[in-house]
């Protein structure tokens, strides 16, 4: 049994749109004016001409179309196009509905083209892995770099290392899960007696059965990665160049020199921002990655802050904006056809999950 997202364990409450509102006011409307003018950075944003628009424009639809591959390329038979509609329809759920909804919809989706469940859950459940793990190891690796050429306070040195053995050990579990069944069983019963004595402390009910949960966590894992996870790397890699090099390029259009920020700082920045794009409660680190982009670069130079806001909410309006707008075209087709969508390879012709014969 593949675990299938398609049904959410718990109910929407009011509380799941509330709080994010009243920390998106607190965010917007108490904290980012203490750093930066609202003016001075709509001025900036836009002072961008026309061609910069239609570049950053490109490359906002572009990264996006990366970004779906991650979990297209999981997929067999389903194109990157029909799997790039997909993508949307669930990032645009993702932009205004709590997790788990916008997963919900995709897995909903990749249904809709016909893909088999237990293929688009493990597409779900592989590909966003890849994106947190990515996440969680690109400012790692920034403050390894740092330690390592002799930067940083003792503080820091000894959170890298807890971080570094963190993810280690995280590495030998999985490795040991996916080695032989019978250790992820005994994983499994492990993570159940913890679970079981820590989760009533907390009066919550552990989860029923994690050593079938674990097995069958092994078995998506070894099945979706035997092959087309390199491509899946690929695209994700790709998806961060292609917004990395748009962050690049909106830093220099608004008059922010190398010698001002040069382009290692920016890298390391942008690192740091993609890590804290997975705050929980506002979508996406909606407020906080401009923030971390203000405090980190302009420290105590409001108009140096005031550019740096601008360049981070130009990115935030073309890399993440702009998909939640052009996915809400797939997504209300989808509403309006029931649940349906054409374009999977095998209604053209080739093999498909649910059509191997491509007939």
């Amino acid at each position: 049994m593949t675990a299938d997202p398609s049904t959410p364990k718990r109910k929407l409450s009011w509380w799941q749109f509330v709080v994010p509102l009243l920390v998106l006011v607190l965010l917007f409307g108490v904290v980012l004016p203490q750093f930066i003018d609202y003016a001075a950075v709509w001025a900036a944003i836009t002072s961008l001409d026309a061609q910069a628009v239609l570049l950053l424009l490109a490359m906002g639809v572009f990264s996006s179309w990366l970004e779906a591959g991650v979990y297209t390329t999981l997929i067999p038979g389903l194109g990157l196009l029909p799997g790039w509609k997909a993508w949307l329809g669930g990032n645009s759920v993702a932009g205004f509905a709590p997790s788990p909804w916008d997963i919900v919809v995709r897995y909903a989706m990749y249904r809709g083209f016909g893909v088999d469940g237990s293929v688009a859950g493990s597409s779900v459940i592989v590909g966003g892995g890849f994106q947190v793990t990515f996440a969680i190891l690109a400012p790692l690796v920034v403050l390894v770099g740092l330690v390592a050429t002799g930067h940083g306070e003792q503080p820091a040195r000894v959170f890298t290392a807890l971080a570094v053995a963190a993810v280690v050990g995280a590495v030998i579990v999985i490795s040991l899960i996916l080695r032989r069944e019978r250790l992820a069983r005994a994983i499994g019963r492990g993570l159940q007696r913890a679970a079981d004595w820590a989760m009533p402390r907390f009066k919550r009910e552990p989860p029923p059965d994690l050593e079938t949960s674990t097995v069958e966590f092994r078995d998506l894992l070894i099945k979706t990665l035997a092959s087309h996870w390199w491509i899946s790397a690929l695209f994700l890699f790709g998806s961060h160049t292609v917004k990395f090099l748009g962050m690049l390029f909106i830093f220099r259009e608004l008059g922010i020199s190398p010698e001002v920020v040069p382009f290692l700082e920016l890298v390391g920045v942008y690192a740091i921002g993609i890590f804290m794009s997975l705050m929980p409660i506002v979508p996406a680190g909606l407020g906080l990655v401009e923030l971390t982009y203000v405090w980190l670069i302009a420290g105590d130079d409001p108009a140096l802050a005031d550019l740096v806001a601008a360049a981070a909410f130009t990115h935030r309006i073309f890399f993440w904006l702009l998909p939640i707008i052009i996915g809400l075209v797939p997504l209300l087709g989808w509403i309006r056809g029931g649940g349906k969508m054409s374009g999977i390879a095998g209604d053209q012709g080739l093999s498909s999950p649910t059509n191997p014969a491509g007939e």
